[in-house]
This record gives structure tokens, sequence and C-alpha cells, in this order.
């Protein structure tokens, strides 16, 4: 399983978009929303953006969106059920396009841009 342990079957899962230059390790050790989501019964997928933290490659805006689907994929092919797509500052484009290509019950663009174009990123 992605985790290293059995999924609890269809338990509902957030897919969080980290903000621009924070990587997974540190959003999941000082962010409120995963204390939230936990509480409330949520699994929350945390990922990082390629060439942050551990991972290789070079981040882009379309790699990024190749990679929040295939996260979508895997997590449903797992026993996750992703139902909120949350997207964080430079995160936010990345959820709403996760959530226009994929069935979600919600989605959350947290203080993100109005137009990605505009936004020099990575």
């Amino acid at each position: 399983s992605i985790l290293g342990r059995e999924p609890p079957a269809g338990k509902p899962t957030v897919v969080f978009c980290n903000p621009n230059g924070a990587f997974m390790q540190l959003i999941a050790m000082e962010c409120k929303y995963i204390d939230f989501y936990l509480e409330q019964g949520y699994c929350v997928c945390l990922w990082n953006y390629r060439g942050y933290g551990r991972s290789t490659g070079k981040p882009s805006l379309s790699t990024n969106e190749k990679d929040v689907l295939e996260i979508h994929e895997k997590l449903s092919n797992e026993g996750y059920a992703p139902k909120i797509a949350h997207g964080y500052s430079i995160g936010g484009p990345l959820a709403i396009y996760l959530a226009c290509l994929r069935p979600m019950s919600m989605l959350i663009a947290d203080r993100t841009f109005g137009s990605i174009e505009l936004v020099r990123i990575l």
C-alpha cells in the first residue's frame, strides 16, 4: 500500500497540494489543516513536488499536473477514496485541476491565484 499499511476500505481521503517552497515533511509537521482532517476521520495524502525534499526531477506545472492525477489514481487503486482536493497557495491550481478532471466531493482553493499564467512559479 502507499503508506505501508492497509487502508480502511473506502476511507475518505484528502489530496493536499502544498504551497510553493514547502515540502511534504514540513507541511505534515506544522499544518493545522492536517490535524483537522485527521480529527474528522479523513486520510490525508501529502507528497513532494518534483525537486522538493527528497524528490528528484525538476518542478513544473505540467509535471505537477501529471503527478496529481497519478496520485489520485494510485490512491483509488489502493482502496482510498479521494473526496477532497485542497490546494494551498501554489497548490491551488493543482487542486482545481484535479477536481476538474476527477470527481471530488469538495474543492478547497486556499489563498491561491486567479490565473496561474500570471504567476511565475517554480
